[in-house]
């Protein structure tokens, strides 16, 4: 669907996805069956890929629902609500029930958390859903003890060469030039 460049970097060939206004009209298409994306964390990563995945929808007139689930009494809702996310418009609410509803769920919570509530977060999935993360802890975490994701869902790792921050500053949504989508 999207066009790939291959790179060279420290002597290993990689293919990346160069982004841009001019392909948001292939997100509905390559958003096929998804209707609703779970940010689940409000931390290092959240902000800047939720804002990003709900304003290139948007722009692409999709109608998928990216909501923010964060866990009971979290400082972050106040962040989170600032940034145009909200219980009335069902875009933020409770992590359980985000992930629950979700037919992608982009897992930024800590790596600390991660280890501690994989369990919970792979049980509340939907078959046949996906699961997005942004760098390996969590694969390596399973592998040292042994186990695996769970058969049922599809696993995809989003990772990023910048921080955050960086990301939102460096190219805002007007100008909207960022790596497709994220």
């Amino acid at each position: 669907m999207f066009k790939k460049d291959e790179v060279s970097l420290a002597g290993h060939d990689e293919y990346i996805v160069r982004g841009g206004r001019d392909l948001f009209h292939l997100l509905p298409d390559a958003f096929k069956g998804i209707k609703q994306i779970g940010v689940i964390g409000w931390g290092s990563q959240g902000p800047a890929q939720a804002q990003n995945l709900r304003d290139s929808l948007a722009e692409a007139k999709s109608d998928i629902k990216v909501k923010i689930g964060l866990r009971k009494g979290s400082r972050s809702f106040a962040e989170a609500r600032g940034a145009g996310f909200t219980e009335e418009n069902r875009t933020l609410g409770n992590i359980w029930e985000t992930v629950s509803g979700s037919d992608l769920v982009l897992l930024l919570i800590s790596d600390a958390a991660q280890a501690d509530n994989y369990e919970k977060v792979f049980s509340h999935m939907k078959p046949n859903s996906i699961l997005g993360y942004s760098h390996g802890f969590l694969l390596g975490h399973l592998q040292s003890t042994g186990l695996d994701f769970p058969k049922n869902i599809s696993v995809i790792a989003v990772c990023f060469k910048a921080k955050r921050s960086m990301v939102l500053e460096l190219i805002p949504v007007s100008q909207s030039t960022r790596m497709l989508i994220w």
